[in-house]
């Protein structure tokens, strides 16, 4: 019967080397799990850096949609857009206070119907009472 080649090592190793052993794979162990956070951050950091080119080409088509939208064409882009609903808001905003002013102009209008009337109504009823005392002096007459 043969030995493997390995157990032939076995006497060589006494118990300081596999202490030894044991404490430097468990420092070993500590200190990775204490830098495990950084050589995560490190190796996102390396993720991103080669990201970038990808990004900044997106980046970059993204500014060229927006800057022809920004750009004036006749017509069709996002600031012709707001020029018309500028331009539209402006009319609106004269025409309300067009119409502000006619119904204020309206509401003094009223104001004064609605005076002019109380008064008629007064003078309505000075003028029947008139009517009436009128009619009795004449019928008494009689």
């Amino acid at each position: 019967m043969t030995w493997p080649e390995w157990l032939d090592h076995v006497g060589q190793f006494t118990v300081a080397k596999i202490v030894g052993w044991v404490v430097g794979i468990t420092a070993a162990l500590i200190a990775l799990r204490k830098v495990w956070p950084w050589i995560k951050s490190f190796v996102r950091m390396v993720d991103t850096i080669a990201d970038l080119p990808d990004r900044l080409d997106k980046i970059e088509k993204w500014q060229e949609v927006t800057a022809k939208e920004l750009t004036d064409n006749h017509g069709s882009t996002l600031k012709d857009a707001v020029e018309r609903t500028e331009t539209t808001m402006a009319v609106l905003r004269d025409d309300l206070a067009v119409h502000i002013e006619y119904g204020s102009t309206l509401k003094d209008a009223v104001e004064r119907t609605e005076t002019t009337m109380a008064v008629l109504r007064d003078d309505l009823a000075v003028h029947i009472e008139f009517c009436k005392q009128r009619e009795r002096l004449l019928s008494k007459g009689e």
